[in-house]
């Protein structure tokens, strides 16, 4: 509650900046069959869910160099119908959605409003922070997102909640709880460190990145340390003529084991009104077999700690892209385990209704061997097989 008035009272500050966001999104999920499950404690067939939230952004400068930024988020979320199945049961795999959090508002602070089963108020303050600014440095302090890596699909170095393939496509990142210094060095270079906090000691991570530019070619090289496990990458971002190239090369040192490799290679090209690009993506700590995916995230400390959300070794990823003039965007991506033959094709369209609203709509298909519940255990037939499919339909407004 005291949170709520401060919200109300933060625009009454005078010199400051407000903004209003209202999302309406609609999603209709089918999940995978499991086979040896009874019908009764299988996910459900088919799940309709509506969410109705809210996004307030608040910025203030309260000094000359010193500026407060502040976002809350908060709505209903309601389980609108279901076909069969446990509505209780939990496909998830990996659970990372406060991990970097010293502390954290209570996600879901009301359940079962006015006595209706599923419909939950949900919230999350994702922006709580102190932005300075020095002669020769900027500190960021508080909540904040943070973006490592070179690579536009599957980066090695993203590893501080890594974004979801079936995601709605957003620029929106998580906040963390973190201390930032970005240093410029020289014209063309700047020194960026961190350190992370988490409410279990134990993840708390700390990072440093050098930023560059050499005949042409951005450099990036980046450190990322827990207390058993580092990472270590070079990153590189270019042109070739009319093509646009990367790679990000990244070496994962856990405190016992080999040192293991993600490497990403890509290229977009522009043709006409149509944007393609194309990745590999090498991931060594994952298994070329689906039968060995929940035993690597089980005992590889990168996979328990979310920094890694692919499961196979060999992939290849795709997206083709076209603006229709300034109202309309479309993009089909497509990503492909090429060990296990899973497949996810998630086509979206984005159109602008006005200067203040935008609808969207996002189909995911997943290709690929269901999973399957044996001797007592589950069992992954393939990645991509084990994604549910789903359209969503999001209306975005502004205010």
């Amino acid at each position: 509650m005291r949170l709520l008035w401060l919200i109300i009272l933060l625009p009454l500050w005078c010199q400051a900046e407000s903004a209003f966001e209202l999302y309406n999104e609609s999603t209709l999920a089918r999940n995978p069959d499991i086979d040896g499950l009874p019908d009764s404690a299988e996910p459900p067939d088919l799940l309709l869910t509506d969410t109705l939230y809210f996004r307030y952004r608040y910025q203030r400068d309260v000094t000359t160099n010193g500026q407060l930024q502040l976002h809350y988020q908060g709505g209903l979320n309601a389980m609108l119908w279901h076909q069969h199945g446990d509505t209780d049961f939990d496909t998830s795999i990996l659970d990372n959605q406060r991990r970097y959090r010293i502390r954290d508002l209570d996600r879901t602070p009301q359940q079962n409003l006015l006595g209706i089963d599923h419909l939950d108020y949900q919230q999350n303050l994702d922006r709580l922070q102190w932005y300075q600014r020095f002669a020769n440095a900027d500190l960021y302090l508080g909540r904040q997102p943070i973006t490592l890596g070179t690579a536009r699909f599957a980066s090695g170095t993203d590893v501080i909640y890594p974004t979801e393939l079936a995601a709605l496509p957003s620029d929106y990142r998580t906040g963390v709880d973190a201390i930032r210094l970005e240093i410029p060095v020289g014209d063309l270079s700047v020194l960026d460190s961190g350190f992370v906090g988490s409410r279990d000691s134990d993840d708390n991570v700390a990072f440093g990145r050098y930023k560059t530019n050499v005949q042409a070619i951005d450099w990036t090289l980046t450190a990322i340390a827990w207390h058993d496990a580092q990472i270590y990458s070079v990153g590189t971002e270019g042109a070739l003529s009319s093509f646009g190239l990367w790679q990000e090369l990244a070496w994962l040192r856990p405190s016992s084991g080999r040192t293991l490799l993600r490497w990403s290679l890509g290229f977009d090209q522009s043709i006409g009104d149509f944007l393609v690009q194309l990745e590999y993506h090498y991931n060594q700590p994952g298994s070329q077999h689906a039968g060995q995916y929940l035993s690597n995230l089980s005992r590889d400390p990168f996979y328990q700690r979310g920094a890694i959300n692919l499961y196979g070794e060999h992939y290849l990823f795709a997206s083709l892209s076209w603006l229709n003039g300034v109202r309309s965007s479309f993009e089909s991506s497509l990503s492909a385990n090429l060990d296990d033959g899973s497949l996810m094709l998630t086509p979206y369209l984005t159109r602008s209704l006005s200067e203040n609203s935008e609808l969207t709509l996002q189909v995911n298909l997943p290709l690929g061997q269901q999973p399957l519940f044996t001797q007592g255990q589950f069992r992954m037939g393939s990645e991509f097989g084990s994604y549910p499919a789903s359209i969503t339909l999001q209306l975005k407004s502004y205010f």
